[in-house]
């Protein structure tokens, strides 16, 4: 795609042309991506050349990053509802809501002048806005891989880039004012970056130059603002530029295309993991026989990456067996640059792989179905779930799948009355001798499994939707013990967007526990030789809130 003369056509790393394009008027996101695009890629030849700053408004819509998942990243269904464009960005990174109270920044520049790696880069220009925030009265700091926050922890910004040849795009955003109902609505994605209590909590993460300053700034102070940062900070000269002439269809509309993410291949599943700084998600579909991989597929919301990186462990994976897919993937991070990924590691790749091919064992082994497959979880070190069972002491059950009537919704117990899925969730556990638990919140998961672990488990089963295992990763990752977990279907709290209410233990609407797939995931766990017999329990209670080994109740009423 060609683009204006003048992006890239003057200066040197001794004395550089910054070429500016402003625009006032709101703008729609699938333009502003195309030009950036353009743009980088007219620059992507030239070490030396000029450089390229866009400061503009966009229209409403939504973005996601170059290497996300739609399906798992926005509220289709509300989006079309409302006309709400969902555009993917040339950058790396995660979804966004985006208007005109946002300004959106992109600067197109040699490489060379922002750093020596892509999370050197994002740095650099963390520097740069955080300069340009500084002329408008906030002080910030720089929060990795990709943010810039405001004392006390509030995010004001975020950048992401992309790379062609020996240019960069540094993409940022810098939140003038902020709609949290109109993007809690439109995205489907539950992260920390917006809300863990809910709407007003959500905006106490989130910081405004209208409430930091008292005021609405005007455009052409921020602008200036910018503009001036950018050009002291580049040691560049600021002249007027023209905006791109992009040749070619501009980025897509996400909603008018066929979305490769949808519901589970009739034979196939999709892993999902975390590291500190990225969700990973792999999508296999797979032969007839269930053992050689057809397609397959990665997403990421990672700062920065390779833009060849999901097409070459795609490519990577191309007509392998299943068991096979540690090993080919090893040989593909083998061949990656630690230093040009932000947000995970090779290693990380290798583990996603190795996690796939456990499900796949174990679903092989019970007889999970794709869906059923695609829920499970695991978490800890072992690379056989299979294995992991046999040595799991604790079923974790989580609160939301009680009745919203049960007197015992918001504690760690269960009668076995009849009338849900918890029950028989505990019976089972109860059947093979094992400590079960119901988790009323997030500070009772932490307790629960810490004394889980001064007491020398090393593995149990548990159910919690994705989101919350995602979003709380965290927890089970320093736990230090394996874990398989199934997902939970219904009304949970992240589709309702009522996480505010789970976090304090009251949510009210009512999940549901997938009991074909716990029993049969349960039958590969040992009775234990203290196992409850004719209603009689024999095994202790080793903590306070855990060792909930109780003898069915007499009153099984409700």
């Amino acid at each position: 795609m060609m683009g204006s003369a003048k992006a890239c056509d003057a200066g040197s790393l001794a004395a550089a042309i910054l070429h500016v394009v402003r625009e006032t008027r709101p703008r729609a996101a699938a333009a502003c991506f195309a030009e950036d695009r353009a743009a980088l890629e007219s620059c992507g030849g030239t070490a030396d050349g000029g450089m390229r700053l866009a400061i503009r408004r966009p229209e409403p819509a939504v973005t996601i990053g170059r290497d996300q998942a739609l399906a798992r990243e926005v509220r289709i269904s509300h989006c079309r509802a409302e006309s709400i464009p969902v555009v993917r960005r040339p950058t790396g990174g995660g979804a966004l809501w985006l208007d005109a109270d946002q300004v959106v920044v992109s600067l197109v520049a040699p490489s060379v002048r922002l750093g020596a790696t892509p999370g050197a880069r994002l740095e650099r220009g963390a520097a740069l806005l955080a300069a340009a925030v500084r002329r408008l009265g906030v002080e910030t700091r720089f929060r990795p891989p990709n943010d810039l926050e405001v004392v006390g922890g509030a995010k004001i910004a975020s950048l992401f880039v992309a790379e062609e040849g020996a240019a960069t795009l540094l993409f940022a955003t810098l939140i003038v004012d902020f709609d949290v109902r109109a993007a809690l609505t439109a995205l489907l994605v539950p992260t920390e970056k917006l809300t863990v209590t809910g709407l007003e909590h959500a905006r106490e993460r989130v910081a405004t130059l209208v409430q930091l300053n008292g005021r609405r700034p005007e455009p052409d102070e921020v602008d200036a603002a910018i503009v001036a940062a950018f050009a002291e900070g580049l040691a560049a000269r600021a002249v007027p530029g023209d905006a791109m002439a992009a040749v070619g269809l501009p980025l897509e509309n996400l909603l008018d295309l066929v979305d490769p993410w949808g519901p589970p291949p009739d034979h196939g599943f999709e892993t999902e993991d975390k590291t500190g700084q990225a969700t990973l998600r792999l999508r296999l579909e797979l032969d007839a026989t269930e053992t050689r991989i057809v397609a397959a597929r990665l997403a990421t919301d990672a700062a920065a990456a390779p833009h060849d990186v999901a097409a070459g462990l795609a490519a990577a994976l191309d007509g392998a067996t299943v068991v096979e897919m540690p090993a080919r993937v090893a040989r593909f991070a083998a061949g990656l640059d630690p230093k040009h990924l932000v947000g995970f590691a090779p290693g990380d790749l290798v583990r996603l792989a190795e996690r796939a091919v456990a499900k796949a064992k174990l679903a092989a082994a019970i007889g999970l179905d794709p869906v059923q497959t695609s829920g499970l979880m695991l978490a800890g070190g072992a690379r056989d779930a299979v294995e992991a069972l046999s040595r799991a002491e604790v079923v974790l059950v989580p609160y939301c799948a009680k009745p919203a009537w049960c007197a015992l919704r918001p504690t760690p117990d269960c009668i076995d009355c009849g009338h849900c899925e918890v029950g028989d969730a505990y019976r089972l556990a109860r059947d093979r001798g094992l400590d079960v638990t119901t988790i009323t919140n997030f500070e009772h998961l932490s307790e629960t499994l810490e004394a889980m672990r001064a007491r020398g488990v090393t593995s149990y089963v548990g159910m919690c939707c994705s989101d919350f295992f995602l979003k709380r990763h965290a927890a089970f990752r320093d736990a230090g013990m394996d874990a398989v977990l199934m997902d939970i279907v219904g009304a949970t709290c992240y589709e309702l967007k009522q996480e505010h209410l789970a976090y304090a233990g009251a949510f009210r609407a009512e999940a549901t526990l997938d009991l074909d797939a716990l029993e049969k995931v349960m039958a590969l766990v040992p009775r234990c030789a203290t196992a409850c017999t004719d209603g009689a329990c024999t095994v202790a209670p080793s903590s306070p809130g855990l060792g909930v080994h109780q003898p069915p109740a007499a009153d099984r009423s409700g």
